[in-house]
């Protein structure tokens, strides 16, 4: 009881006491360290960025329809261009086989088309630029190996074909400069040497299927290169006939 009276009058300043040691602090050689502030409430701690979704594997096969261009061209067979490691060479995928044209086609469409717009084919790429089925005489398939390789044996073949890629567009784009040339007064022998024939038997299967596919752009642009092609062929006839020289 007396040392608490001791320490209350000592804090009330009146008396002085030896306690009075105790209540004082031992002196600190070097300041204390401050805690760091907290943030203001106005200005709380920004939330860390949330990682961004982990995307969805779907584990269906993608259908092909990658575009092939002359840069891929190389590796197109062995890896999918739609990033999934697809291998085109796989039956189940490709059961056609269409890439065929389509790795062909990466390295001579631009070429075929520049030829043909400039009114004259130089190059060989007709077997894969303007595919035909395969020519039958007597009964029996007749051609070279490369007549028979590029040939398109099925209905299913061409439906195939006709969805792969750029390979329609690029069919498109050859008959359409086919048939400006014709239109322009240039003779098909003369725009296609020998293979006129082939021209004709293309335009003719793909305006049929065109049709069975209710595609009206590619049965047009094929009927409409199968009548240049007659109208020219009788042209000649006539001149044939009346001993007039042919137009070259």
């Amino acid at each position: 009881m007396q040392a608490r009276g001791i320490i209350e009058h000592a804090d009330e300043g009146s008396h002085h006491s030896e306690l009075d040691s105790v209540r004082q602090d031992p002196p600190c050689s070097e300041p204390a360290v401050q805690p760091p502030p907290f943030p203001s409430p106005a200005a709380p701690c920004p939330e860390p960025a949330a990682p961004p979704p982990t995307p969805a594997v779907d584990p269906t096969p993608v259908p092909v329809q990658a575009e092939v261009s002359a840069l891929s061209a190389m590796q197109y067979g062995q890896t999918g261009g739609d990033g999934r490691g697809l291998s085109f060479g796989d039956p189940s995928v490709d059961p056609h086989n269409v890439r065929r044209f389509a790795l062909r086609q990466a390295e001579d469409h631009s070429a075929a088309l520049r030829q043909l717009r400039a009114g004259r084919k130089s190059g060989c790429w007709s077997w894969w630029i303007m595919p035909t089925p395969p020519f039958i005489k007597d009964g029996r398939e007749v051609g070279t190996g490369m007549n028979r390789e590029y040939a398109i044996r099925s209905e299913e073949e061409a439906k195939a074909y006709l969805s792969f890629g750029q390979l329609r567009q690029n069919y498109l784009e050859i008959m359409q400069a086919v048939a400006d040339q014709l239109e322009a007064g240039t003779t098909p022998s003369s725009l296609l040497g020998i293979d006129v024939p082939r021209c004709e038997a293309s335009v003719t299967f793909f305006r049929r299927m065109g049709e069975k596919a209710e595609d009206a752009k590619l049965s047009m642009l094929c009927e409409r290169v199968q009548n240049l092609l007659a109208s020219s062929a009788k042209g000649a006839k006539k001149r044939s006939l009346a001993g007039l020289p042919k137009r070259r």
